[in-house]
């Protein structure tokens, strides 16, 4: 009987832990779970979340990217969109793990980067590739999200490369993203 008991409770536990976690994708409100003191400035959440593009849905809202494929997705908009919820004051860092869609007849790719409407420059990729961005409260908006927009400057069809019949231009492909975010905490 008490066994019984046992498994429920850690039923329950395990599913507690899935919605707590459901919930902070969607408002980003949780109560911080990583919380340091850190000399001089004082508490200090963190938060890291892991988004892999093979993924059938991501757990962040995306837009102009393809359905997922073996290595991810690729950038098929005229721009890839990505919002990430974070929290109020965040200091933020993304990894990007780039596919590159290159060949003899295309030898890079060429992408404009800008969060919450700021430019943050270019990135050109001539093979995969990590790509490290940090973003302070400037790049975040009111809503505590960085909208992440990757605009492809050079994108092209595989039917124009004569890999396929796709006429979709292609621009990148993302592998994953992790982010990390740090944050005051009262």
């Amino acid at each position: 009987h008490m066994k019984k008991l046992i498994y429920y409770l850690f039923g329950f536990l395990i599913l507690s832990i899935f919605t707590s976690c459901k919930k902070e994708v969607i408002r980003g409100t949780q109560i911080p779970k990583n919380v340091a003191k850190v000399e001089g400035l004082g508490k200090i959440g963190s938060m890291v979340k892991y988004y892999d593009f093979r993924d059938k849905f991501l757990a962040c809202w995306d837009y102009g990217f393809s359905e997922a494929e073996d290595f991810g997705r690729w950038c098929v908009g005229e721009k890839g969109f990505l919002i990430f919820q974070v929290r109020k004051n965040a200091t933020v860092t993304l990894k990007i793990d780039f596919a590159a869609f290159v060949s003899d007849k295309h030898r890079e790719n060429r992408i404009k980067v800008s969060a919450n409407g700021i430019d943050c420059g270019e990135i050109v990729l001539t093979e995969d590739k990590t790509v490290y961005l940090n973003f302070d409260q400037g790049h975040i908006t009111k809503n505590n999200a960085v909208e992440l927009e990757l605009a492809p400057l050079n994108p092209i069809s595989p039917k124009e490369l004569g890999i396929n019949n796709s006429e979709k231009k292609i621009g990148f492909g993302v592998k994953s993203i992790t982010l990390w975010a740090y944050y005051p905490v009262k």
